[in-house]
């Protein structure tokens, strides 16, 4: 039978069809073959037959990055550090070969005496699918011998970090690139070293969270932003800029990214940093490194109705609330806030308290006024003397706040809970109403919706519960209320509670005392 006849079509039996190669000739490099199963049945099986001459086509692979290998023939892995394999596609090259070929750099490793030296160039033949699985057929140019020149790969989509490799021209002995005769397990690296020509901010160095990336890790240094992506579950993707260029807040950063080994460059244009929060827009990338194309306004595909993205600090610095006091709330939306025992129950009974009302309380009444305190059901039953009998109750939420700005004639909360199982950032939209009465709306994420609002309490605008809060501060609660609406955040906190301890005959001065005495200075000055 000849290859012609391998390529006939399956029986009525057929569980699956063949892909088709994709190749750059109609005469295919690769022949397909179905094979028969126990049942009788036919299925497709990556089996694989090469004729010459060869129709190189584009390599499958455009990642160059350090690997270690793992063989049949030796227990362990070869993990040496100049062990790389490296495909490199030119974008618009006349020479089309460049872009039809890689190399593996192998180096032998101490103990492993099987381990060989050596660089293997291979032209790609043709590649196919089936599922998530790519193979890619390849032959090696400095091999003469028909059995050792021909060879197979497999990767998967899911799988950024493993591909698997045949020691015979046969395919079928591929699975899964884990489950292969030769497995390389590999690290990405830069393929350029583009040195820095500019400094960023100084207040910038330090962790980030990219609230518009999948709540990417971010590094800032002087020169260098580093962005580390996790798609899935023990996959990453990382992607370093580094500053090339800088006038007034638009910086001309150099892309280097592990997808190919082109240099791109890309403009982002940085809000001063505030708070915890470093505001920002990112325009298109581009292969040339001229700043006034790079950096033109019109690179920023935003649109008419736009936002800057957000860096959120990973261990931020809580500050004062734009919003302090004490009140009561009423809640809607999708996500309704809900009791939570935050510190486990109680090993001991408390002592019996009788509560003739309850309601839903939010307050920021610690000293500095940092940190958000949400029950969303509060006994508020007093004694005699006016004083809580509930004094063991703990609050349902402990929120500390990060940053907070106006944009877009809108004003936005970040807070930080280590214990929320969505996200540990979440954005606040919040507006005053009246005198004693402010609107608020919590976002699903840490990023802020365009088309959330005060009164937005669905997941369809962003949002995900929406409160209105009354003032509902009482003789001992000593809750001063407190509201900006960060059209500066960038100011000097001159409301910041101050304690005196004036020994008197009366005892000491509370702070409400003394943020009268501070509001009456205000006022003269």
């Amino acid at each position: 039978m000849n290859l012609e006849q391998k390529r006939q079509a399956p029986t009525s039996k057929t569980k699956s069809s063949a892909p088709a190669p994709r190749s750059g000739d109609s005469k295919w490099t690769i022949y397909l073959s179905w094979l028969s199963t126990e049942g009788g049945d036919s299925e497709w099986r990556p089996r694989s037959f090469y004729r010459g001459p060869q129709q190189k086509v584009e390599t499958a692979s455009g990642d160059p990055g350090e690997f270690g290998v793992n063989r049949f023939s030796f227990t362990g892995e070869c993990n040496h550090p100049e062990a790389v394999i490296r495909s490199c596609q030119e974008p618009g090259n006349q020479f089309l070969i460049a872009n039809q070929k890689f190399t593996i750099a192998y180096k032998k490793c101490p103990g492993i005496k099987e381990s060989v030296e050596g660089v293997t160039e291979f032209s790609c033949l043709g590649d196919w699918l089936d599922g998530k699985n790519h193979y890619f057929a390849v032959a090696n140019n400095k091999e003469s011998r028909k059995e050792e020149k021909y060879r197979c790969f497999i990767r998967n989509r899911d799988d950024d970090l493993y591909m698997g490799a045949s020691i015979t021209p046969e395919c079928s002995v591929l699975d899964t690139p884990e489950n292969s005769p030769a497995r390389f397990r590999m690290t990405p690296v830069k393929h350029d070293n583009v040195q820095p020509s500019c400094l960023l901010p100084q207040n910038f160095t330090g962790h980030w969270i990219n609230t518009a990336h999948t709540e990417a890790d971010i590094i800032i240094n002087q020169t260098h932003i580093t962005e580390i992506s996790y798609p899935d579950i023990g996959r990453y993707r990382k992607t370093v800029y580094v500053c090339k260029e800088r006038r007034d807040n638009r910086f001309m950063m150099a892309r280097l990214n592990i997808d190919g080994c082109q240099t791109d460059f890309v403009c982002f244009d940085f809000i001063p940093r505030h708070h915890n929060v470093i505001r920002f827009r990112k325009g298109l990338e581009m292969i040339i490194e001229q700043f006034s194309t790079v950096c033109s306004y019109i690179q920023f595909k935003s649109g008419r109705d736009w936002s800057y993205d957000l860096l959120l600090a990973k261990d931020p610095v809580p500050v004062q609330c734009p919003v302090a006091g004490m009140f009561n709330f009423s809640q809607s939306g999708d996500e309704l806030l809900t009791t939570r025992l935050l510190g486990g129950p109680t090993s001991e009974p408390w002592d019996g308290i009788y509560c003739k009302q309850n309601i839903s309380v939010f307050s920021v009444c610690d000293l500095e006024q940092k940190e958000i305190w949400i029950d969303a059901v509060k006994c508020i039953t007093v004694n005699a003397y006016g004083q809580e009998v509930d004094i063991y109750t703990l609050p349902d939420y402990k929120l500390k706040c990060i940053g907070y700005w106006k944009e877009n004639l809108k004003s936005y909360l970040i807070t930080f809970d280590e214990r929320d199982p969505v996200s540990r950032y979440r954005c606040w939209v919040y507006q005053r109403a009246d005198l004693n009465r402010i609107l608020l709306s919590q976002s699903v994420g840490p990023s802020c919706n365009l088309q959330q609002t005060v009164h937005a309490r669905s997941i369809r605008e962003g949002a995900a519960v929406s409160l209105s809060l009354v003032e509902y501060e009482r003789e001992h609660d000593r809750c001063p209320m407190r509201f900006d609406d960060g059209a500066d955040p960038w100011k000097a906190d001159k409301t910041q509670v101050i304690v005196f301890n004036v020994q008197a005959g009366a005892g000491s001065v509370g702070y409400s005392a003394v943020l009268l005495l501070l509001s009456a200075a205000a006022i003269l000055l």
